[in-house]
């Protein structure tokens, strides 16, 4: 077999003549005489046979016809030597048949072959070689001929349809190999290199150790150096298997509408093509995919791929090629400036947060802004993004915080950004009821010892008509100074805390707010300023013994107001027990209450926060900013865009405004074109990875047809494309800045009743 495939190999790359010399004596013909044995017709298949040996044949079988192979075998011969080849065919064959283990069957089935090779039935004649294969595959001397026979016919004879057959037919064999190896060769051969690429680069993967491999390497760079640039076709450097492939089929799907489109308006010789390499979702295919598409295919600019990896691999290969590379989906920051023949068209994470800073400070006039975002990559560069041009135009971060994964109680961060927790402010006063309470059961407590010294202070229900005479008291409301005093009126509220604890105590009468209140009213006195002379009055007017009167002063201590903390404000109580008729203190009862604040919207004053978070993330945050009392104006990010999310959202995210690159909905007529083309080609509605596509094919269309039509290169595509500032996209206008990112419009959308509508 070795022998075999090396005679073959020899068939291939010398001249006919000189391999004629390689099989044949030196003298370059048959001898005048041979003995008729199979091995002498198997080294020269013109073995001549005269008139009189004829007849000796033929009379032998007629004589024998059921031993007669020999003969039958020479009557062929003769026929063949004479070219009377469908009868040298048919005679071979009926010995083939009659006689299949003669010595003489392997060499009549190969010089029917032969004689099939002659009437033009090349496959045919394979087939019958095929079949000597089997039987024989002890026999190295037949094998060796068949397939010696087999490479010449594949080399010599065949067409290259007929090549295509014999791999269709044979494909786990060396014929289907060597039939590959000689459709390359005949193409480069007869002018058609970018064929012949092709097919040697797919021996090479099928055949990588093959005996024709040095050889197909060396046919292929000849054929590379002479494939020209192919300026209507485009390749696609995309994961169309592997994890990442649904990635790859959406891109794939509005690279295919955009190229419908372009086509159906172009004349036939400008019609696009987009040749598709499968990066796998690796560095290693995107890297040999990159390769085929510009040393193979000759495509003129690629589109891919479409993973950052992916990307930073093939970079160092774009500039010795000289060939544009425009991703619509690796979103590493800074991607572009790694080349200048790489490009980027999407709505990058920069952009998106860039682009929301400007909306927030320009078009809505907030100036405090909080940021808040998970530690994933996508949340962190939306938010840095946003923080630098929040920074750069003017405007204050109040708080830029972070959460780690899988957090769904925010306090933390909502206090942070100038929240108040309401549980702690339930707790707060809670606290200072009670302290009020104490103060007040406190003078209560001293009243009833002072005025009643052999009570023992308890507390009973009202005395029976058997009990002795009560000892009436009046409560003159507490006046009031300081602002917050006055504004909280403490000073009623203690008045009536004083007068609930001591009205239920034995032996004690308390006259009601409402009928000492009258009785100043009746004499023209104030709270405010009363004198001992004034007591007696309202004490006869009242009929009382004792009055309770005083003050709540609103104490100027030094507070120390902590953010997302509750104001603390002192104040003193002075309270007097006096005896009415001669204007005598009893006793003063002075005290300390301190009562807390709650901060007003925020205790920073944070007018819009932005939250580039996960779509669950961002309903959970929004109903704590509602908890902890954050009045500010919500921002988000496209990551929200879900038809889950405005089912969930509560009446807290009304109004909230995100940026996105794509809106299904948008009601603008060329986007709904487009969304009514895709889904109806493809039966589902258009991704952003499909829109990002989508344009980058129109564009690359655009400079292409603004290219000369003759000995256009690839520099010229990128020094094109550098100069395009007019291209109008499904979201707008877009335009290639210097450093390779091809800017496009985005788009604002506002939630209005878990519905969007777009905003400018």
């Amino acid at each position: 077999m070795i022998c075999s495939r090396s005679h073959v190999l020899l068939q291939l790359l010398l001249p006919p003549c000189v391999f004629l010399l390689c099989i044949l004596p030196l003298g370059g013909c048959a001898p005048r005489y041979l003995e008729k044995m199979p091995a002498t017709v198997l080294r020269y298949p013109h073995v001549p046979i005269n008139e009189e040996e004829l007849a000796a044949f033929k009379a032998q079988l007629k004589a024998d016809p059921y031993e007669a192979d020999k003969a039958r075998f020479w009557i062929a011969q003769h026929a063949f030597n004479q070219g009377r080849w469908s009868e040298a065919e048919k005679k071979y064959l009926e010995l083939l048949k009659k006689h299949p283990h003669s010595e003489w069957a392997p060499v009549a089935g190969i010089m029917a072959a032969r004689a099939q090779v002659k009437q033009n039935q090349r496959l045919a004649a394979l087939a019958v070689l095929h079949r000597l294969r089997g039987p024989y595959q002890a026999n190295a001397p037949v094998l060796e001929a068949v397939d010696n026979l087999a490479g010449k016919i594949m080399n010599d004879e065949m067409t290259l349809a007929e090549l295509a057959g014999v791999r269709a037919t044979y494909p786990d064999s060396a014929w289907a190999e060597q039939a590959l190896f000689v459709i390359g060769k005949r193409n480069l051969d007869v002018g058609n290199p970018d064929l012949a690429v092709k097919s040697f680069e797919q021996f090479l993967l099928l055949y990588p150790l093959s005996v024709f491999a040095p050889v197909a390497r060396d046919l292929m760079e000849k054929a590379v150096k002479i494939v020209p640039v192919n300026r209507r076709r485009i390749g696609c450097l995309l994961p169309l298997s592997g994890p990442y492939a649904p990635f790859g089929e959406t891109i794939q799907q509005g690279l295919e509408l955009a190229l419908q489109e372009v086509n159906q308006y172009s004349a036939e010789d400008e019609q696009l093509t987009l040749v598709y390499a499968d990066t796998g979702g690796t560095t290693a295919l995107a890297l040999a995919g990159l390769m085929r598409l510009a040393e193979v295919e000759k495509v003129m600019v690629i589109i891919g791929p479409a993973l950052s990896n992916s990307v930073k691999a093939v970079v160092p290969e774009l500039t010795k090629k000289r060939i544009t590379m425009i991703t619509t989906s690796a979103a590493e920051p800074g991607l572009p400036s790694a080349s200048p023949y790489l490009f980027r068209y999407m709505l990058t994470n920069e952009e998106q947060g860039e682009s929301m800073a400007e909306y927030v400070i320009l078009r809505r006039n907030h100036q405090r802004i909080g940021i808040l975002n998970g530690e994933a990559a996508y949340d962190r560069s939306l938010a840095d993004a946003m923080a630098r041009k929040l920074l750069q135009l003017g405007g204050e971060i109040v708080a830029h915080l972070e959460y780690p994964p899988g957090t769904t109680d925010f306090k933390t961060q909502m206090l942070a950004l100038g929240g108040v927790d309401p549980g702690y402010l339930k707790d707060l006063k809670v606290k200072e009821r009670k302290a009020m309470e104490q103060i007040a059961e406190a003078i209560a407590y001293k009243t009833q010892q002072l005025v009643l010294p052999a009570a023992e202070g308890t507390v009973t229900a009202a005395p029976t008509p058997e009990a002795s005479p009560e000892k009436r008291i009046a409560i003159i409301r507490l006046s009031e100074e300081g602002d917050q005093t006055v504004s909280e009126q403490l000073g009623k509220q203690f008045t009536e805390k004083i007068s609930y604890a001591l009205a239920p105590r034995q032996g004690i009468k308390v006259i009601t707010q409402a009928d000492t209140f009258q009785a100043l009213r009746q004499l023209g006195l104030s709270a405010l300023a009363l004198s001992k002379s004034d007591w007696r009055r309202i004490a006869q007017t009242l009929k009382v013994e004792y009055l309770l009167l005083g003050k709540i002063i609103q104490l100027k201590e030094e507070t120390v107001n902590l953010p997302g903390e509750p104001l603390p404000v002192h104040y003193g109580i002075a309270v007097q027990l006096v005896e009415a008729a001669n204007g005598r203190t009893l006793r003063d009862f002075n005290d300390k209450w301190t009562k807390s604040i709650p901060p007003g919207k925020n205790v920073k004053d944070m007018e819009a926060i932005y939250l580039p978070v996960p779509a669950r993330d961002a309903l959970l945050i929004a109903s704590q900013l509602a908890f902890y009392d954050l009045k500010a104006e919500i921002f988000g990010c496209d990551a929200w865009l879900t038809p889950q999310f405005f089912k969930r959202a509560g009446p807290e995210l009304d109004r909230a405004v995100i940026a996105v690159g794509f809106w299904p909905e948008d009601p603008a007529p060329n986007s709904q074109e487009f969304i009514q083309r895709f889904e109806t080609t493809f039966k589902t509605q258009p991704t952003l990875l499909a829109v990002q596509a989508y344009d980058a094919l129109r564009l690359v269309a655009k400079v292409l047809s603004g290219l000369r039509q003759d000995k256009v290169q690839r520099e010229d595509f990128q020094k094109a494309l550098l100069r395009e500032s007019g291209f109008q996209g499904l979201t707008g206008k877009a335009y290639v800045a210097p450093d390779g990112e091809i800017k496009r419009e985005v788009l604002f959308l506002q939630m209005e009743d878990n519905k969007l509508r777009r905003v400018h």
